[in-house]
């Protein structure tokens, strides 16, 4: 009997302290847990071309725009580095699952936009490459570059047949 006994002070003392201890854990881990992903932002960061991914601009204007499902927005703005790299970072509570994420890349005169959605798997960020296309399409790359001697060179040959001794 002595044994029962000592089993059931046991059982009274050390059961409330159990539930006690996994309830502050549960409430922890809750108040942990969102004040990690406060301290967060969303990082928007990609790459700006012209014409395909191997010619990255430099100083291109780049304006990233975060669209809330209450019709409101935040927009950033930076200029893309030598690489062609651009980066900016919305505060926690600037942006939510399901936003519309705008990006506006601007240079020489001409302009791209790329979209996407904010999800619930990239809670770091997203990266968002935008591809501005060639001011003269035809006249990209080698093909180009050959193509605008031709015509520079049969320029030059007609002027000379024209005005031989100028």
């Amino acid at each position: 009997m002595t044994l029962d006994k000592h089993r059931s002070t046991i059982a009274r003392r050390v059961l409330p302290t159990v539930i006690l201890a996994f309830v502050l854990m549960v409430v922890a881990y809750a108040f942990s847990s969102y004040r990690v992903q406060a301290q967060f932002p969303y990082v928007v960061d990609g790459k700006v071309y012209e014409g395909d991914t191997s010619h990255p601009i430099e100083g291109a204007e780049v304006s990233v725009t975060m669209y809330h499902s209450d019709e409101t927005n935040d927009t950033l703005n930076t200029t893309t580095a030598e690489d062609g790299q651009y980066s900016v970072a919305f505060d926690y509570g600037d942006y939510e699952v399901g936003d519309t994420i705008e990006v506006v890349a601007t240079y020489d005169g001409r302009q791209q936009t790329e979209t996407d959605i904010v999800k619930g798997d990239d809670p770091g960020g997203k990266t968002i490459d935008v591809i501005i296309p060639y001011l003269i399409p035809q006249l990209k790359g080698t093909i180009g570059v050959t193509l605008g001697m031709f015509v520079v060179a049969v320029i030059a040959l007609v002027a000379l047949r024209k005005y031989p001794y100028v």
